[in-house]
């Protein structure tokens, strides 16, 4: 089943020379999206797997994750290569008392009852900061139960003025980059 998305990046650069589409469709054929039961049960396990983060409750929290081998990366750039390494780093914030956690689900998307993807947005509160980041956990269900294989952020997203004006400064970078270097008159070739 395909169903169309909006592009968040409307100046996006042209492909293969023509301009970029203004919508794009996500892949798939019929019949490739899980049942109704299976997103349910999905969306589900993504509510208790942030609940149990939301509640301090580490021992619940890591149990999620599939194996030793599921990976972390941090919206930072912290990488954890493993459950035990991401659950490390993860652990100081289950030590931290004041913290609050609100989450904005945005998309659960399964393929075939066997795997799936969690998109939300979470707004982290801390006396030292508030931080809003762009949540991904990508499963795989094990044995009738969601586990996580990835779990990822982008952002912060506390400044998107800011971040609009480096994208715009990135961008201009490169166009300046790419245009020739003029050859003074009478310069030899």
């Amino acid at each position: 089943m395909r169903e169309k998305i909006a592009l968040v990046d409307q100046d996006a650069a042209p492909i293969g020379g023509e301009a970029a589409p203004q919508s794009a469709f996500t892949a798939g054929r019929a019949g490739d999206a899980g049942c109704a039961r299976c997103v349910a049960e999905l969306t589900a396990a993504g509510e208790e797997f942030d609940r149990a983060f939301a509640e301090r409750d580490y021992d619940r929290f890591i149990s999620f994750f599939i194996n030793e081998n599921a990976t972390g990366l941090g919206a930072d750039g912290t990488v954890g290569m493993n459950r035990d390494a991401w659950g490390r780093i993860l652990r100081e914030y289950f030590d931290e008392p004041t913290w609050t956690l609100a989450v904005t689900p945005i998309k659960s998307v399964v393929q075939n009852c066997v795997s799936g993807q969690i998109l939300e947005v979470v707004r982290f509160d801390s006396a030292a900061a508030t931080i809003t980041f762009v949540h991904v956990t990508c499963w795989l269900r094990d044995h009738d139960r969601w586990r996580v294989v990835l779990q990822t952020e982008a952002g912060p997203l506390q400044d998107t003025e800011a971040l609009l004006a480096q994208v715009a400064a990135h961008k201009e970078a490169q166009q300046q980059a790419a245009q020739p270097v003029p050859v003074p008159a009478g310069a030899a070739h």
